[in-house]
C-alpha cells in the first residue's frame, strides 16, 4: 500500500494468500495470481516470481499476460530459467512437464526430460527431489554423469535420502531394488529392504507397491 511499485512485495502478498483468495490493496482486489503478474509487471527478470508462477498453474490449462505477453505455465518456468539458469527447482518443474520422448528449448539449447532433472541436481547437489526425479527416470543397468560423477539408479535414490531422509517416494523406490539381503549406508547407517520399507510407513504416507 505505501509503495505500489515495490515487487517483492506483490510476490510476498501472491504467495501469502491462497488459489481462491483475494487481498484488497488501494481499493483494488487482487487474486494470488494477479499479485504474481503485479509482481512481474514491475520486474520482469524475477526468477523466483516467474517459478512460482508457472508452477501455480502448472495443472491448469491457464494461462497469464505478463507486460502485453501471453505466457502457459512451462513457458512462465522458462523465463525463470532465462533469468536464473541456477534455478533447481525450475529444472525440475521443467522435466516434470514433459514426456520422456520430448524435448524443449531452454536458453537456446535442447534438453530432454532427464536432462533437465539433472540438470537440477547440477545446479544444487543436495536437492533430494532433483536427485530422486533422476534415479526414477533411468533403469537399473543405466548410468548418469552429474558434475563429474557417475550414478546408477540405485545411488541417486541414496542421495536422494541423504539429502532429505522424509523423501518417502525416494525410500520407497529404494527399497524396491534392493534384494532381500541386500544393504546400503546412508548418513553413516545401515540400511536393509525392510529398514527402508519400514521409515515408509513411519512417515504415514500411503502403502506403496513396488
Amino acid at each position: 500500500k505505501c509503495d505500489a511499485k515495490y515487487s517483492y512485495g506483490w510476490y510476498r502478498v501472491g504467495v501469502n494468500i491462497s488459489a481462491n483468495e483475494t487481498v484488497t490493496i488501494n481499493g483494488s482486489s487482487y487474486t494470488r495470481t494477479q499479485c504474481l503478474v503485479e509482481a512481474l509487471t514491475l520486474n520482469a527478470k524475477d526468477a523466483i516470481t516467474w517459478h512460482q508462477l508457472g508452477v501455480d498453474i502448472f495443472s491448469t490449462d491457464k494461462t497469464v499476460t505478463v507486460n502485453g505477453n501471453c505466457y502457459n505455465a512451462r513457458q512462465c518456468i522458462l523465463e525463470a530459467l532465462k533469468n536464473d539458469g541456477g534455478a533447481a527447482r525450475a529444472w525440475q518443474n521443467l522435466g516434470h512437464g514433459m514426456s520422456t520422448s520430448e524435448t524443449v528449448d531452454a536458453n537456446g539449447k535442447q534438453y530432454t526430460r532427464l536432462q533437465c532433472y539433472m540438470e537440477a541436481v547440477k545446479c544444487d547437489a543436495k536437492y533430494s527431489y532433483g536427485w530422486y526425479r533422476v534415479g526414477v527416470n533411468i533403469s537399473e543397468s543405466e548410468t548418469v554423469s552429474i558434475n563429474g560423477s557417475s550414478y546408477t539408479r540405485a545411488q541417486c535414490l541414496v542421495e536422494a535420502v541423504t539429502h532429505d531422509a522424509t523423501n518417502a517416494e525416494a525410500w520407497h523406490q529404494l527399497g524396491c531394488g534392493m534384494a532381500a539381503d541386500e544393504t546400503v549406508t546412508i548418513n553413516g547407517s545401515s540400511c536393509s529392504k525392510n529398514s527402508s520399507e519400514a521409515l515408509v510407513s513411519n512417515l504415514l504416507v500411503p502403502h506403496f507397491s513396488c
